[in-house]
């Protein structure tokens, strides 16, 4: 039985991770959970667990595996967009708080002590 599009929003809200997208879009430009996991720093079995995550999160695969890799199904594909736009706009958030941070606009934390020398 397929869920409406509020229970799987309301499940990914709750489950997800940025680290799903990563893998997501790594397992879609390079096509191997080998480089994917390689690219990101992770070991393949972590790759393929957490895409295996992401698909019973959505409740559909959204890859094809086979012996040379991996290679999107439709509902991949149609992901795929919203997926990028999510990690630009990730990028983006980082970039920001970076040049916020840079602006002498963050918390310092003072500590003294009135132990002797």
């Amino acid at each position: 039985m397929h869920q409406p599009a509020s229970v799987l929003l309301q499940r990914l809200l709750a489950r997800a991770r940025f680290r799903h997208i990563q893998v997501l879009l790594q397992l879609a430009e390079l096509g191997s959970v080998r480089r994917a996991a390689e690219a990101i720093g992770m070991t393949q079995p972590g790759v393929t667990q957490l895409l295996a995550e992401l698909e019973r999160l959505l409740e559909t695969p959204l890859f094809q595996r086979h012996a040379r890799g991996v290679r999107l199904t439709p509902a991949g594909s149609d992901l795929l967009p919203m997926a990028r736009q999510m990690m630009l706009g990730l990028s983006a958030s980082a970039e920001a708080a970076a040049a916020r941070t840079g602006q002498g606009e963050g918390v310092v934390r003072v500590m003294g002590t009135t132990a002797g020398v």
